[in-house]
């Protein structure tokens, strides 16, 4: 994270850590990738482990992948492509290459299409149009098989994405306008409506023409509004919208009626408008936003990575919701009422939700915001080194974070931790404890056992009185007390020679 003293002097950053609260050491973000693990070439999927990804585009490829296919053949970058991480395949999105282009030229409308528009069979341009339908087809076709046509081949599963409708008002994908197009469902919103000043009209074919033009400039249009500029699905957007324009540009644009040509642009301007008002929101590199709108980061406190963001503070809510009903444990009841007050809460990483900090995306940016360790207790009077038996300690940070002369007093301690933690609640739920006797649960469970809260354990330890202060030995209990109902499963019962010599 961005350093509180950057670009300040050694004595300005000692007044000004002491002014505010410190944070945490400057480190990395990781952020969501911005290319699709799988190979572009082989197709094998091996993580990110010794890929080399693309700055231009959203293919990776293995080090082999990449040097036989993007630097030795004719149509590869120059001799420093391996520098610059850039492949060749980014020249291949914006033309048609050999093998990849349509049948054209076909003066015969296919049965199929004639079946699906026959009442149609009477508008004077009919047959052209019909023929360009039948290329449309093909070139839907080529665009499932190019790179990353999957992607846009079936529509949105909005159930995985809860937050997709809100922002996409007409979902489109290019499965669906094969269907539309084989099938004549397109219909012409008028015939007899002008579609310029100067009083030109459009026929019903030519009106059929321009709607499916305009549902797959939707389709790469849906897939740039919703998605954050730079991560891999946007990039895969634009990989595809520059190989739709190839073909459209080489076989549809010239040939269609300026009526039709005038609405088409006046339709992708629109589009741009709409995600040049949104861009603010949806990139992580944007500015806040507003009060209402902003983007809200889902931060791991253990691993110190960014999990997930979401546009809005209403989605991120939506999402808590929705992942609470699917039966996520979660360390609180989360409600309709509640929703907003408990995320509002989880950016302290003492009050997490569904085990994440839910932070605003620029406080991540300038790393204003509070991370674990974060108890302390220090309003708690510290023991004499060589006289503490039990050392709390933060397994995530390694820290110490304070001792205990007595079971008795860590005990307190650990009801204080355990109280509104995740790990109460689930076992609550587990084990249908109501309360129980939880100080047995704290000798068999957490007292040198496999269980910790938020990271933090208790152990045991052998007090070295020549040191002054307590080694992190596991020490045998002296004086535990276990209730008889777990006697028999506890793992820190005593033998009879035990408490013997013990006592």
């Amino acid at each position: 994270f961005p350093a509180d003293d950057a670009g300040a002097g050694a004595g300005a950053a000692e007044s000004l850590r002491a002014k505010k609260q410190k944070y945490q050491e400057k480190r990395e973000i990781a952020v969501e990738q911005t290319n699709f693990f799988q190979c572009a070439v082989c197709k094998i999927d091996n993580g990110d482990e010794g890929l080399v990804c693309c700055k231009r585009c959203p293919r990776s490829y293995h080090r082999k992948c990449f040097e036989e296919t993007c630097v030795s053949e004719e149509s590869a970058m120059d001799g420093d492509a391996e520098v610059k991480r850039e492949c060749n395949r980014c020249a291949w999105d914006n033309r048609i290459r050999p093998g990849e282009d349509i049948e054209s030229g076909v003066m015969k409308v296919d049965k199929k299409i004639k079946d699906a528009y026959a009442k149609y069979e009477d508008t004077p341009s009919y047959t052209f149009m019909a023929l360009m339908i039948g290329e449309l087809l093909q070139i839907l076709e080529k665009l499932k098989k190019y790179d990353y046509g999957f992607v846009f081949e079936v529509p949105v599963d909005t159930t995985g994405v809860p937050d997709y409708l809100q922002v996409i008002k007409k979902p489109m994908d290019y499965g669906t306008i094969v269907d539309n197009l084989e099938k004549g469902r397109y219909t012409p919103s008028s015939s007899s409506i002008p579609s310029t000043t100067d009083g030109e009209h459009m026929d019903a074919m030519e009106d059929i023409v321009l709607s499916a033009l305009k549902d797959i400039d939707q389709v790469h249009h849906n897939c740039l509004l919703f998605n954050s500029q730079g991560s891999p699905f946007y990039r895969a957007g634009e990989v595809q919208d520059m190989k739709w324009n190839a073909y459209f540009n080489s076989h549809i644009k010239e040939r269609l009626p300026e009526t039709v040509q005038a609405s088409l642009a006046a339709f992708q301007e629109s589009c741009k408008a709409d995600r040049l008002k949104r861009s603010s929101t949806r990139s992580f590199q944007a500015n806040a936003g507003t009060a209402r709108n902003k983007n809200v980061a889902v931060f791991d406190p253990d691993t110190k990575r960014i999990v997930k963001q979401y546009s809005s503070r209403s989605s991120a809510r939506t999402a808590a919701l929705m992942l609470c009903e699917a039966g996520y444990a979660c360390e609180w009841g989360l409600t309709q009422t509640n929703a907003k007050s408990r995320l509002e809460a989880a950016e302290d990483p003492s009050k997490p939700l569904l085990g994440y900090q839910w932070v605003p995306t620029e406080k991540i940016k300038c790393g204003n915001f509070k991370v674990k360790p974060y108890f302390r207790n220090d309003d708690l009077v510290s023991p004499t080194p060589n006289n503490i038996v039990i050392l709390k300690e933060d397994t995530v940070s390694g820290s110490e974070i304070r001792g205990f002369e007595s079971e008795e007093s860590a005990y307190e301690d650990w009801l204080a931790e355990k109280s509104g933690s995740f790990n109460d609640r689930v076992d609550r739920t587990d084990e249908g404890d109501t309360g129980g006797n939880q100080s047995s649960d704290f000798v068999k469970y957490y007292l040198d056992g496999n269980k910790s809260i938020n990271g933090v354990v208790w152990n045991r330890v052998e007090p070295d009185s020549s040191a002054g202060v307590a080694a992190s030995v596991p020490k045998s209990p002296l004086k535990v007390v276990i209730n008889e109902e777990h006697a028999a499963t506890s793992p820190m019962r005593l033998s009879k020679s035990e408490e013997n010599s013990a006592e």
